[in-house]
């Protein structure tokens, strides 16, 4: 077990004894345990609206919600992805999104693909209140890392222990394995559902400092006014502009990825998605060994999903139940990073009525709005694919940035002389996780394909890789020499970054991706870049050389658990870094000898 699950389960263990003895003592006082009836359930309430009807009887249980069996953008220009990763995805992504909006070109991007820590920065970008600044969130670029230090001195962009107002690298500050798991616990006895708990959780840390959630006035969210306008009020007058968050003017497409269980506990998982206009996935999955009913064939409305469906269609709508629960920004947030949730779960023991805090939403499929709907559990989106490029493959785009947000150090193994890179990229080139077998550097197999055409219970290093069987998008035969230009620029001290082009996507029916050539994809990988940290002043190199002494312990691969607190020292040299990667005028290693900033900027050509 290593120190992130270990520190989750310390806490887990020891909240699950202080509920089991609030739940037994609630139960021998008649007084408390009737404060835990029906009436005082909590339920989200639909906030009052500017032209709420004046007769309650007009007000209908139902929505009418449009049905989408195509996508509603297409896949040109560029599309940029970020990976999972906690709290060290959303710093990397600050940086990288500062870094795109320097070079002018964070306009000029079509869509943002997420994945859990990714989709919290991305999703707080995007729906931005118009009071916030865009260039206090994400806070001004630095090109030398040599005017950095540990302290403040005057100028807020090189302290690291300074945040501009509204920063979004505060939201990792605010999170914290002992503070969310102890929230979770007071929101479960006020009567907050356990399977709503992670995401309720996310919406207070992540969203609410920045406006975007409020549990008086929750909203919805949707892509535009004109929007609003044309697809949604027009069948559902009693909604206003008001109930939804709309996202800051400018901003691209947002995709945020989580997965869907056909069942309980099912490690098969099959991709969702949501977007500012609709919400589900469009290829369909029909019942089958994999999945005990039907999923997929299109998308809903957002404000429409999770809900009962409740009538038959009528051309490309449908009425539905309301959902009990808004589905918010937070939300989709919160079922991208599930795997929290999850984790706690698995490595801890509650009571008995506390064994699901994993999040579930009623479903019903596109492909089939007569099968009725019912509760499926929602994973991260990470489980299956944690890059979040295979939402851009659905779409062919023909230009996307990949910003692999992991943990794992590039290395070299010596004993079976291959590079070690991360399971993030291996599994999409149809290779198993790098399987280590003991505590030793040395201590790993050598890489594996999965099967060919592999069915469940076939032979794996680990069974635990069945959830990345199905993810193979790109030739197996590019990876050995894809890793190991990886490795050769990484052992000369500049930024890892590889660009490919005219590639081959290969047919995955599992994720919705057809075969096409994809035009050129830049991979850029968090690594420790030498030609940063020598630039460095000297203090923060002496704390960075400390390791898990210091207070930069696993820069920049802060674990995505154990570390899900950072201090702001800790997010600021990772944005600062993953900044740096795009705007300098480094060339050790870079293709063709052109700096970081023309290798970026030759994307959008």
């Amino acid at each position: 077990m290593d120190f992130s699950i270990l520190t989750w389960a310390l806490i887990g263990a020891a909240i699950g004894a202080v509920v089991a003895l609030i739940l037994q003592q609630r139960k021998k006082n008649a007084d408390n345990a009737a404060s835990t009836t029906d009436s005082d359930a909590y339920v989200e309430t639909a906030p009052p609206t500017d032209s709420a009807p004046t007769n309650p009887s007009e007000v209908s249980n139902v929505y009418t919600v449009n049905m989408y069996k195509e996508y509603q953008t297409t896949g040109t220009g560029v599309g940029v992805a970020f990976s999972g990763g906690g709290s060290r995805s959303l710093s990397c992504t600050l940086g990288q999104l500062r870094g795109l909006k320097h070079l002018g070109k964070l306009e000029e991007v079509a869509a943002i693909s997420a994945v859990s820590g990714g989709s919290w920065a991305s999703s707080l970008y995007t729906y931005l209140p118009n009071h916030i600044d865009d260039d206090n969130f994400l806070g001004a670029p630095v090109g030398d890392p040599g005017e950095l230090t540990l302290d403040y001195h005057g100028e807020v962009a090189t302290a690291l222990d300074r945040f501009s107002p509204h920063n979004m690298g505060q939201a990792a500050v605010n999170l914290g394995v002992i503070e969310m798991a102890t929230r979770a616990v007071e929101l479960y006895l006020e009567g907050v559902p356990a399977d709503d708990l992670w995401v309720r959780v996310i919406g207070e840390y992540v969203f609410a400092p920045f406006d975007l959630f409020n549990t008086t006035r929750p909203k919805y969210f949707t892509e535009s006014l004109d929007w609003f306008n044309t697809k949604i009020q027009p069948n559902n007058t009693e909604l206003t502009i008001n109930d939804f968050y709309v996202p800051k003017q400018g901003r691209p497409e947002l995709i945020v990825n989580f997965n869907i269980a056909p069942e309980e506990g099912s490690d098969q998982l099959f991709p969702m998605e949501s977007t500012q206009k609709m919400a589900g996935i469009l290829p369909s999955f029909p019942k089958s060994n994999l999945n005990v009913t039907d999923l997929g064939g299109g998308y809903i409305d957002p404000f429409g999903f999770g809900s009962k469906n409740q009538s038959t269609p009528s051309g490309n709508t449908i009425r539905v139940v309301k959902p009990e629960n808004r589905f918010s920004v937070h939300t989709a947030s919160g079922l991208s990073s599930a795997a929290f949730a999850e984790t706690l779960l698995q490595a801890t023991k509650w009571p008995s009525e506390v064994q699901s805090i994993v999040p579930k939403k009623y479903y019903w499929p596109v492909m089939n709005p007569a099968q009725p709907s019912q509760q499926y559990e929602f994973a991260d989106g990470g489980n299956l694919e944690d890059t979040a490029i295979t939402a851009l493959l659905r779409r062919k785009f023909g230009s996307i940035i990949a910003f692999v947000n992991g943990s794992t150090p590039i290395s070299w193994d010596d004993k079976n002389e291959e590079v070690v890179v991360s399971e993030q990229i291996a599994v999409l080139f149809g290779y198993q996780p790098k399987t280590k077998t003991g505590i030793l550097d040395e201590d790993y197999l050598p890489w594996e394909r999965f099967p060919e055409n592999y069915k469940p219970g076939d032979p794996l290093q680990k069974s635990s890789y069945a959830t990345f069987a199905y993810d193979r998008v790109f030739d197996p035969n590019l990876f050995l020499e894809f890793t190991q230009n990886l490795y050769d620029i990484y052992i000369q001290g500049g930024t890892t970054m590889w660009k490919m082009e005219n590639v081959k996507v290969m047919d995955q029916p599992h994720l919705g991706v057809e075969a096409y050539t994809l035009g050129k994809i830049l991979w850029v990988v968090n690594t420790d870049v030498k030609d940063f940290t020598d630039k460095l002043e000297g203090l923060i190199q002496d704390d960075i050389a400390l390791g898990d002494a210091g207070q930069f312990a696993h820069f920049p691969y802060y674990e995505t658990i154990g570390q899900l607190h950072l201090s702001k020292r800790q997010v600021n040299l990772l944005a600062h870094l993953s900044c740096w990667n795009i705007i300098s005028q480094n060339v050790a290693g870079n293709q063709g000898g052109v700096n970081n900033q023309q290798m970026f900027l030759s994307m959008f050509d």
